[in-house]
């Protein structure tokens, strides 16, 4: 269950940054409005202080998210004796998937 709860804590503060930058695009349209007409301006100026604050936050979230399932990753890879230099490839990952599959033994004896 922690890898599908770790997924979904993922997509939620990637949800949460999206939100920020269509806020970020929110404020720039206040600010073209705010060409003509100065109350939107301080609209924008709000909006926009708003959105910087939501996007660093999210972005925070998200890195320690993401540092967190590389770490995860790499220690499994390690317990499982699969060998990694360096940053973790798709090729380990792959691998890992392979041993910890429930039908991988039922795929290798029918083949």
């Amino acid at each position: 269950m922690t890898g599908f709860t770790l997924r979904a804590d993922i997509a939620t503060a990637q949800d949460a940054y999206t939100s920020a930058a269509r806020l970020y695009g929110w404020g720039v349209l206040y600010l073209a409005l705010g060409l003509r007409w100065w109350p939107a301006a301080l609209i924008a100026a709000a909006t926009v202080g708003v959105a910087w604050a939501k996007s660093r936050s999210g972005t925070d979230i998200l890195a320690d998210l993401v540092e967190t399932t590389a770490d995860l990753y790499l220690s499994l890879a390690r317990q499982l004796g699969i060998t990694c230099d360096g940053p973790l490839a798709p090729d380990v990952g792959e691998t890992i998937t392979a041993r910890l599959r429930k039908d991988s033994a039922a795929q290798r004896i029918s083949r």
